[in-house]
């Protein structure tokens, strides 16, 4: 049977032209907060599928603490295209590992355009099994770990799966796995998930240098006096140069201007740097807030 597989099309019907099964999605894109709820009882959601036909189950790949951000979708992988030869199918009972990285897509049958950042951790995406030469299922996880065990899509011969799904990333590559039948397999891609930024650090300083109470990896801290009076510093458990930060000094400081910067020795500390209405160097406490991005 002669299949064709477009770029996804979101909508809520599923119908077949001559022996072709076109399928759209009966769902639309979840974003944001809805997103991150929906997934966390480990959901993906299938669609086209009848009780005799495609169906897809499950798949535990909810990436956590993440940002979503959403993109125009593309295609990453192919495999019925050929890139200094055939790439696919995937053999039944073998895996294939696919990049989703800068300039990838290209050489897996995709768009060479299609790809996320180099610090995505998970991507959302139609995964559509087409071409199949029986009965048969995929499961998908992060290259280089252990396998998920459920069952992200199952797929026969009559025609193509798709299901929509969380593919979770280690160094930008996925691993499927195509269990009992060989089938060719496309993925488009319409979204990818970052890591939450680090909360803000905070550190309460004492005149005397000494660190009174701090959060976000802040570890210690000292007064400089022995090299720049009015100098103090703040050390963290993580570089810090793209960091925005504030200081608020104290109540015996009132009136007092306040500096703060990551010194070129020391990327993982902030220096502060304080100093009284008429700009010299002094001492006084103070409470540093860095945000980082």
């Amino acid at each position: 049977m002669n299949r064709s597989i477009g770029t996804p099309t979101f909508g809520p019907i599923a119908s077949e032209h001559g022996g072709v099964l076109m399928i759209k999605l009966s769902r639309p894109i979840l974003t944001g907060a809805a997103l991150v709820a929906a997934l966390a009882g480990g959901t993906a959601w299938a669609a086209g599928s009848t009780s005799a036909g495609p169906r897809a189950t499950p798949q535990d790949t909810t990436p956590t603490a993440s940002n979503y951000v959403p993109m125009t979708p593309c295609r990453v992988v192919d495999t019925r295209g050929s890139f200094n030869g055939p790439i696919g199918p995937i053999q039944a009972g073998t895996t294939m590992t696919f990049d989703f990285g800068y300039r990838s897509a290209e050489e897996q049958g995709g768009e060479d355009s299609c790809y996320v950042p180099d610090n995505a951790t998970a991507v959302q995406a139609t995964i559509t099994a087409t071409e199949a030469e029986g009965p048969g299922s995929l499961t998908a996880f992060p290259w280089n770990t252990p396998e998920h065990a459920t069952t992200v899509l199952s797929y026969d011969d009559s025609g193509n799966a798709t299901s929509g799904t969380v593919l979770g990333l280690n160094s930008l590559n996925a691993t499927i796995h195509a269990l009992t039948s060989t089938v060719q397999v496309v993925i488009d891609i319409h979204g990818y998930y970052l890591p939450a930024p680090p909360p803000p650090l905070t550190a309460q300083v004492s005149t005397s240098g000494a660190l009174v109470r701090s959060s976000g990896g802040v570890t210690s801290s000292g007064y400089q006096s022995s090299v720049h009076p009015g100098y103090y510093q703040v050390f963290v458990d993580h570089p810090v140069d793209n960091c925005t930060f504030q200081v608020t000094p104290g109540v015996t400081t009132t009136g007092y201007t306040v500096a703060a910067y990551v010194p070129d020795s020391n990327h993982q500390s902030v220096i502060v740097q304080l100093r009284d209405t008429i700009s010299t160097n002094t001492q006084g406490y103070f409470s540093l807030t860095g945000v980082c991005p």
